[in-house]
């Protein structure tokens, strides 16, 4: 009796594991890319609470400049360094707030539609100015110490399809709360993203509040 030998056919089982495995590596691979676009929003966060914190210590020792200066020029100084990972706003911006004189040594680096993202980067950018010996947030942080702290939060829109969505979600539960969409044409998917800087103010403190 011969032996027999069973044969199968493999006919379309690599379009059976095409299909199992495919799913897999595309999420994968859409997370490195949002994970990568997210450690470089992370780093440029860093370095806006750095140049932001400068520039609160630079115009608090300015005579007669009052909290609410101080606070609009530190802002403003976050938000130039953050409008390079902004989407730009709908609108055309024609009347910016900044001074373009101001912004000539970066002229060539700058995108045709930077006022626009700056806008965006105003919405999507807090600023808290904390007095580091209390670690708190007083109305007004420069009294009590030298050292001026401030926390820039970004809420940094999670632009790669499907895991920004994931990973939105994942924050939401984690942390139980909701990001809220202030109906002002920002993206609806972002996660938060902090960073502090402290700075020591040199020389006397000249400061009053209106």
């Amino acid at each position: 009796m011969k032996n027999m030998k069973l044969k199968y056919d493999e006919k379309g089982s690599a379009i059976i594991s095409f299909v199992i495995v495919f799913p897999v590596v595309l999420l994968i691979t859409l997370g490195v890319m949002q994970i990568a676009l997210l450690f470089t929003a992370k780093q440029l966060i860093n370095y806006a609470a750095f140049t932001s914190n400068r520039t609160g210590i630079v115009w608090i020792n300015f005579d007669n400049v009052n909290y609410d200066i101080v606070f609009d020029k530190i802002k403003k100084s976050a938000c130039i360094v953050l409008a390079s990972i902004s989407p730009a706003v709908n609108e055309p911006i024609t009347n910016s707030e900044i001074d373009s004189n101001s912004l000539d040594l970066y002229r060539n680096g700058l995108s045709e539609n930077f006022y626009e993202r700056y806008e965006m980067a105003k919405k999507l950018t807090t600023i808290k100015i904390i007095d580091p010996t209390t670690n708190s947030s007083p109305e007004i942080p420069f009294i009590t110490s030298k050292d001026i702290q401030v926390e820039v939060t970004y809420q940094c829109p999670l632009i790669i399809p499907l895991v920004n969505f994931i990973i939105s979600k994942s924050y939401q539960l984690l942390n139980n709360n909701t990001i809220i969409n202030c109906n002002e044409n920002i993206p609806k998917l972002r996660l938060p993203i902090s960073a502090k800087c402290t700075l020591q103010v040199e020389g006397e403190i000249n400061y009053k509040k209106d």
